[in-house]
């Protein structure tokens, strides 16, 4: 990703076109590789990077670095929730293990400024995925549980009774999950009743 069209070993970064639905290029690549992803309700995507980069899409990439601790603070996942609005699901805070989750830093200006919150003590023990439903903030943890983490300051709290779950794709009004041995997907509008989602036999 990044770098130009058809240079070898490079792939382009693309997204779904919200007009079309079909999967397409952006016009300009960023000039580096975004390791997560998240499409946003209004048609924005935000990216980013292994080096602490961040770059959210409105028709052009537009850096928005947040400030974070010293290093080796890093985050590795993004999710979004409109063009202003998104969260990082950050690692070594409070000098915890860089092996999980252990803050969550939350933009709601469009990247000029970030405000981080410890999640020191959390039960939250690494991250298969995370992605936004309404302005919450839901992810599965490492045993597939779904924990929620709501834009006021508070703990994730792990929700009970759901199933347990791979990874998460954000449709606008709800999410879909899914399922981490049968492959099932479920769907929900809050992070906390999940339905089975029927498919087309």
């Amino acid at each position: 990703m990044g770098g130009e069209q058809g240079q070898p070993g490079v792939r382009l970064v693309g997204w779904y076109a919200p007009e079309t639905g079909q999967p397409t290029a952006f016009p300009t690549q960023p000039e580096w590789q975004p390791i997560s992803m998240s499409s946003a309700t209004d048609g924005s995507v935000w990216a980013s990077g292994g080096n602490n980069q961040i770059a959210v899409w409105t028709g052009t990439w537009r850096g928005a670095r947040p400030a974070l601790p010293p290093p080796p603070r890093t985050f590795i996942q993004v999710a979004a929730t409109d063009r202003n609005t998104a969260y990082l699901l950050v690692f070594g805070v409070d000098d915890e293990s860089l092996l999980r989750p252990s803050g969550v830093s939350l933009t709601t200006d469009g990247g000029r400024t970030w405000k981080l919150r410890s999640l020191r003590g959390s039960t939250l023990r690494g991250s298969r995925d995370a992605a936004t439903v309404g302005n919450r903030l839901v992810v599965v943890d490492s045993s597939g549980g779904v924990q929620v983490i709501d834009p006021t300051p508070s703990a994730p709290r792990k929700v009970a009774g759901t199933p347990s779950l791979w990874s998460l794709d954000s449709t606008g009004s709800r999410l879909v999950g899914t399922g981490v041995q049968d492959g099932r997907y479920y769907a929900t509008t809050d992070g906390e009743k999940w339905t089975e989602l029927q498919l087309p036999g």
